[in-house]
């Protein structure tokens, strides 16, 4: 009898952990409000038109992303679209006695930034870098002396710039409410082993003057964060997409239409834990109970280990 019972105890745990496996290994549909490109893969220029097909939503980031400036009359009466092609400039000056630190974001949305052939490679970031970060520091009290470069940081870059569009969730400081917003992070950089990316939250804001820019909102464990207001972040705007040249509209797949926000504020890891990868719970239960089992069954029944 004792025999049978000790049989029945692990054909239920093997059972259990048979099919825990297999609810482990199912993966989670792809959700229709995230868009992913060819990690591989070098554009020439940012995929910049995103639809979502259970929202029914087409965003048309163009403008920004491929610097239009405006429009231009041809000598034909055409009008074609002006572009900037220098990268953005972001500023950030902190006072951190004795010294004052300046980080510098130099962004190409359009190609990878211009390389210097009369800097020392140390001191610029590597060739085909589109992002980089270079902070510096002076000594206020020595304004004789040359700032002092501290990091040289390649945010991101080819040839894996992996961009990915998203919709996610924001909240509203002034009302705490929820709005959605189309979230677009760029890949690519490494900085002391740690990989980096830049991660845009393109914001609704019907009052912007164009063309805007982003403004930066902070730096944590590799993830480089800024927000973009403009009005071609608007849904009502971006219901009219013109592609522009080179880029390309890429349809999202189908799946479940709920906007979940994976980039969390610092210090919370922003990339998601894909769900194949997590243990499942009935999985470590199986295990935990055969341990048990296998571990106590010489104490409680010596004669059957004797017997063997």
């Amino acid at each position: 009898m004792i025999s049978v019972m000790r049989h029945l105890v692990w054909s239920v745990v093997f059972a259990l952990i048979a099919g825990s496996t297999c609810a482990a290994v199912k993966r989670k549909p792809t959700p229709d409000s995230v868009q992913t490109f060819a990690a591989g893969a070098t554009p020439t220029t940012l995929p910049c038109t995103f639809s979502f097909a259970n929202d029914k939503l087409q965003y048309n980031l163009c403008p920004l992303l491929h610097r239009h400036k405006g429009h231009k009359e041809t000598s034909d009466g055409d009008k074609t679209v002006e572009v900037d092609l220098r990268p953005i400039k972001i500023r950030i000056v902190e006072e951190t006695p004795p010294t004052r630190t300046i980080s510098v974001y130099s962004i190409g949305l359009r190609s990878a930034l211009d390389w210097n052939g009369t800097l020392p490679a140390e001191l610029q970031c590597p060739k085909g870098t589109w992002i980089c970060l270079i902070v510096e520091n002076i000594r206020p009290s020595h304004p004789s002396e040359p700032k002092r470069r501290l990091q040289v940081i390649p945010v991101a870059g080819a040839p894996n710039l992996a961009p990915r569009a998203q919709l996610g969730k924001r909240k509203i400081p002034e009302t705490n409410d929820t709005e959605t917003i189309v979230q677009y992070l760029i890949h690519g950089g490494s900085y002391t082993n740690r990989p980096q990316m830049v991660y845009f939250q393109f914001i609704c804001d019907a009052h912007s003057k164009e063309p805007s820019e982003p403004t930066y909102l902070w730096r944590w464990n590799g993830t480089h964060t800024f927000e973009w207001k403009s009005r071609h972040a608007c849904r009502e705007a971006s219901r009219i997409t013109t592609t522009a040249p080179e880029a390309t509209e890429v349809p999202s797949p189908g799946g479940s239409d709920d906007a979940e926000d994976p980039i969390a504020e610092p210090p919370q890891v922003p990339e998601e834990v894909p769900e194949h990868v997590r243990p499942h719970p009935v999985l470590v239960l199986g295990i935990v109970v055969g341990t048990i089992l296998h571990v106590l069954t010489p104490f409680q029944f010596p004669c059957l280990s004797l017997t063997r």
